[in-house]
């Protein structure tokens, strides 16, 4: 199944989260962190849960509370300020996207009337 951002939160809760800690490792272009989040449901029960995805710069501290949505059948869990620096990442190449199809687009129909017009 394709991950989607959009489908997670709306069948996620909010709630706050805790930073338990921020794992680090080696990437090809410096240090790239993970945060580990832990979260209380309404019986008590903690959920920890790590991030799937490395990011730089560190988006969070340790003990930090930070603001999450939390999807309990799936034992899911995001911070809302990563969600958010996600989408945006998307958008941007998304609208880099359109700008190389339109100047794509412009150069074949260039190249196509200069033909035309030699011949």
């Amino acid at each position: 199944m394709i991950y989607s951002a959009s489908s997670f939160t709306s069948r996620a809760e909010e709630a706050s989260l805790t930073v338990v800690t921020v794992e680090s490792r080696r990437g090809d272009n410096g240090l790239v962190y993970r945060p580990v989040f832990e979260t209380i449901d309404k019986n008590g029960n903690t959920l920890r849960y790590s991030e799937n995805t490395w990011v730089s710069p560190k988006p969070h501290d340790e003990d930090e509370i930070v603001d999450g949505l939390v999807d309990w059948a799936g034992g899911e869990v995001r911070s809302v300020s990563m969600i958010a620096s996600s989408k945006a990442f998307g958008g941007m190449f998304a609208r880099l996207g359109g700008i190389c199809f339109v100047l794509g687009g412009m150069y074949i129909l260039w190249r196509r009337r200069n033909l035309v017009l030699t011949e």
